[in-house]
C-alpha cells in the first residue's frame, strides 16, 4: 500500500478554520496518510484529532516569529517550514502533499490525480489543481483567476488539459516521490 505523507501549514487566528473537515477527507483516502500540522500556536482550538484513523498526526508549533522577526509578514513563512522535514523524509512516503489549513482536496480528486499523474509528468507537465470556493448561493468560484480565464489546452494521450498561465500559486501541491525528488 503506498503511503502518503501531508504538511498542512495551520495559522491560527480568530477566523474559523477548517482542519477537522479537512481531515476528515484524508480518512477515505485508500492509501495510509500521515499527517504534519504546522501552526503557530501551541495549541489549536476545536480540533479533534482522534476521529483520525487512516495514519498518524503530529502537530509541530514553528517558531517564525523568532526565525523571521527581521522579515515583513513574517507569519507567511509558515508555508516554508515543512520542506526540511519533508526532504528528511522522502524515502519513507509515496507521495507528498502540501496544503493550507482550508484547502480540501476530495478523494475523487486525488484519485484522478494519482491516475494522470504519470502520464502528464513523462510529458513534461505536473498537473494541478483549480481552487474553487462557494458563495452564498452555491455558486462555485475559481477564487484564484480573478476574471482571467484559462484558454491555453494540451492534448496528452487523447486528453485534453487546460495549462494554468494566470496564477502559479495555489496553495498546495501534490507530488510522486520522483517528482518530490526532482523538486
Amino acid at each position: 500500500m503506498e503511503k502518503v505523507h501531508v504538511s498542512i501549514s495551520h495559522f491560527q487566528n480568530k477566523r474559523k478554520h477548517y482542519l477537522n473537515e479537512v481531515i476528515n477527507e484524508f480518512n477515505e483516502y485508500k492509501f495510509q496518510v500521515d499527517i504534519s500540522i504546522h501552526t503557530n500556536k501551541f495549541t489549536i482550538n476545536n480540533f479533534n484529532k482522534k476521529k483520525y484513523q487512516n495514519g498518524k498526526i503530529k502537530i509541530i508549533r514553528e517558531f517564525v516569529f523568532f526565525r523571521y522577526l527581521l522579515f515583513k509578514n513574517k507569519n507567511y513563512y509558515l508555508t516554508w517550514t515543512s520542506r526540511k522535514r519533508m526532504k528528511k523524509s522522502i524515502n519513507n512516503y509515496d507521495i507528498f502533499i502540501y496544503i493550507e489549513d482550508d484547502i480540501l482536496i476530495p478523494v475523487d480528486t486525488f484519485d484522478y490525480w494519482y491516475k494522470l499523474k504519470d502520464d502528464l509528468y513523462s510529458n513534461g507537465y505536473s498537473q494541478g489543481f483549480v481552487r474553487l470556493e462557494t458563495d452564498k448561493y452555491g455558486n462555485e468560484i475559481a477564487v484564484d483567476f480573478h476574471k482571467k480565464k484559462l484558454k491555453n489546452v494540451i492534448n496528452v494521450q487523447d486528453k485534453e488539459f487546460y495549462i494554468n498561465d494566470n496564477n502559479r500559486y495555489m496553495a498546495c501541491w501534490v507530488y510522486d516521490q520522483k517528482m518530490m525528488k526532482k523538486w
